[in-house]
């Protein structure tokens, strides 16, 4: 909270060489997080990321989400980024595959893939919504 960690080590899980310590992307993270308070929401995401089962409460509401693409949601137009190396285990992956109406799209990147490939994922999605958002409200 102190040192804003989660913000700062951005760089450092950012695979693009000009993604830079004192470049404007960095600047425009930090905003919003300039002190030790406004770090409050942050700790607390964290602390909701379900590890081992816990907490109990967030497993259950996406595992409620998982149950609903499978049972009610599969016909809505889906956008999966298979980003490569990336950080998703090959289960999930496959899980992914297995929907129907699912547009799939490689890029490469590791954690951050938005911030390391930014051209490629925006591209990506304008192409889809038109492609498959616009046409269904048409």
């Amino acid at each position: 909270m102190k040192k804003n960690l989660m913000v700062e080590s951005m760089v450092d899980r950012v695979e693009r060489s000009d993604f830079v310590k004192e470049g404007p992307e960095m600047t425009h993270y930090r905003t919003g997080f300039e002190d030790v308070e406004s770090r409050a929401p942050v700790l607390a995401f964290l602390r909701s990321i379900p590890v081992a089962g816990e907490p109990k409460e967030v497993v259950d509401i996406m595992g409620a989400g998982r149950r609903w693409i499978v049972e009610e949601g599969m016909e809505m137009p889906k956008l999966f980024f298979s980003v490569e190396p990336g950080t998703m285990m090959d289960a999930d992956r496959d899980f992914i595959r297995s929907w129907t109406n699912v547009t799939e799209v490689g890029v490469s990147g590791g954690h951050m893939a938005t911030e390391d490939s930014p051209r490629e994922v925006g591209d990506a999605i304008a192409k889809w919504f038109r492609e498959k958002v616009l046409t269904v409200l048409d």
